[in-house]
């Protein structure tokens, strides 16, 4: 009776599984620079900083950490930096006002005859958007700004909902990949008028399609010799050259 119980609980599970409507399209990307892999960052260094990239992170997290190797502050020009895909070039430095706004101040007037009052207090406060950004001496400031891709990409020998183990990939050079993307940073140390010119770039080298079953992972997370479950699940193998896209079955389309 038991042997036929845990059979039924087994073929449910494979039942849920294969009728899993949640996809993930994983990419690796290519730098054809000499970036190094330190710390979970790809590191990009010269005489006076280090650029770290990790693209982890859904649709891609196009963000970089920059530290001034330096005794001197370094000038970073956000007007003069850009991150550029497939030729189209998008400025870091887009002249924008951000707001800040305040909220409500509630104090009592009289709490011996329980008399009781409030007062709002709204406030805003508006900042221009920096074009220069000041690195201090042996600090980092990071930049966040964009993802690399939001959109699913579509191939006649790419299967959109795979179901099996090993997932379906395709494989690309420099010359073919769909996705070829840059990061163009200028800076200038201080008391130097010379500006220096950053330009790291990369390509999506690979493209994996799975169902959520085969891409996500039970994971445990340790603190002080105790151990805890995550969740929501995670990807087996993250990395900084890695990046994802998450979609759902909409249709029985099979590329």
């Amino acid at each position: 009776m038991k042997t036929r119980f845990f059979s039924l609980l087994l073929s449910l599970s494979l039942f849920i599984t294969g009728c899993s409507t949640e996809f993930y399209q994983l990419y690796k990307t290519t730098c054809n620079d000499a970036l190094t892999e330190k710390n979970g960052n790809l590191v990009y260094e010269d005489e006076n900083c280090k650029v770290n990239y990790n693209f982890w992170g859904e649709n891609g997290l196009m963000s970089f950490r920059f530290y001034n190797k330096t005794g001197k502050d370094i000038y970073l020009d956000l007007g003069n930096s850009f991150f550029i895909v497939n030729g189209t070039a998008n400025n870091y430095f887009q002249n924008r006002t951000f707001t800040e706004s305040g909220g409500q101040i509630s104090y009592v007037v009289n709490n011996y005859f329980n008399i009781a009052a409030s007062a709002s207090n709204t406030y805003s406060v508006a900042k221009q958007e920096d074009r220069i950004v000041c690195i201090p001496s042996l600090t980092s400031k990071i930049i966040n700004e964009f993802n690399i891709t939001e959109t699913v990409y579509r191939h006649c020998d790419l299967l959109l909902y795979p179901k099996s183990v090993k997932p379906n990939t395709l494989k690309f050079s420099g010359k073919d990949s769909p996705f070829v993307f840059s990061n163009r940073l200028t800076y200038k140390v201080e008391n130097s008028d010379i500006p220096v010119k950053i330009n790291n770039e990369f390509y999506v080298s690979e493209i994996s399609n799975f169902d959520e079953s085969h891409f996500l992972t039970e994971g445990l997370t340790t603190f002080c010799n105790e151990k805890k479950a995550v969740y929501p699940k995670l990807y087996k193998d993250p990395s900084p050259e890695k990046f994802y896209i998450k979609y759902k079955q909409t249709d029985y389309e099979k590329h």
